[in-house]
């Protein structure tokens, strides 16, 4: 149970530490940069959560995160978190918005 509530913890500073480098004054990037950066956070954890897509079941246990996996439940407090699979998520959803602000 504690290993569990220990990764949820983890990943919600890991946002917060985004969240707070995003928005500091003490580094100037530009605007544009800025809210791709946002939007890909904000869509790194919205698509993990949408069923059929990001959420799936397998044997039990419950993953979680689209394309790639970022949070496994197993039960009863059991939590995984995939650090790969989070920055690979936030990258993808980036440089997908890039692309489609280039277009």
């Amino acid at each position: 149970m504690v290993d569990g509530i220990f990764s949820i913890l983890f990943l919600i500073g890991l946002v917060v530490l985004a969240l707070i480098n995003i928005f500091s004054t003490k580094y100037k990037m530009k605007s544009s940069k800025k809210k791709l950066h946002l939007l890909s956070l904000i869509s790194t954890i919205l698509f993990a959560f949408i069923p059929g897509i990001g959420y799936r079941i397998t044997n039990g246990t419950h993953y979680i995160g689209y394309p790639a996996e970022i949070v496994d439940y197993h039960g009863e407090w059991i939590v995984g978190v995939n650090m790969f699979g989070i920055f690979f998520n936030y990258f993808f959803y980036y440089l997908l918005f890039a692309g489609i602000r280039k277009i």
